[in-house]
């Protein structure tokens, strides 16, 4: 389902499609074809409205289709990931270029947010460390 574009305060516009799985949100950001509509400038506050519209507190971000995360990106990124925990809930990030990984290991952000190859790996790794409690 495709969500109107998200607008953060670089040059990128990005738009976001949404999918809903058992228990979990998946988010594909993408750049924009086109900039007609926005939701403003807070990338995190509305895919947290997003989370909330679909009643869930757990959320793969899957970022396949972002060549580089820029610094705006990934403050968002951090931001949601603050919000989501903060309510109990879980964000993982999927899908990440060699490069936006080694951006995420120098910042030393790679503890903080964890991501995965696919979201099904976001997911098993999920559902392995519950079996293992």
């Amino acid at each position: 389902m495709p969500l109107d574009a998200l607008q953060s305060n670089t040059a990128n516009v990005l738009e976001a499609d949404v999918e809903r799985g058992p228990g979990w949100l998946f988010i594909r950001l993408r750049s924009a074809s086109s900039s007609d509509s926005r939701l403003g400038d807070s990338i995190a506050q509305n895919l947290w409205h997003l989370m909330q519209q679909h009643l869930t507190r757990r959320v793969v971000l899957e970022l396949d289709d972002i060549e580089v995360i820029e610094d705006r990106l990934l403050e968002q990124i951090i931001e949601l990931n603050h919000l989501v925990r903060s309510h109990g809930g879980m964000l993982r990030l999927s899908g990440m270029s060699a490069q936006n990984r080694d951006a995420l290991r120098d910042t030393r952000l790679d503890g903080h947010l964890p991501h995965y190859e696919t979201r099904t790996h976001a997911i098993m790794a999920f559902h392995g460390a519950h079996r293992a409690r």
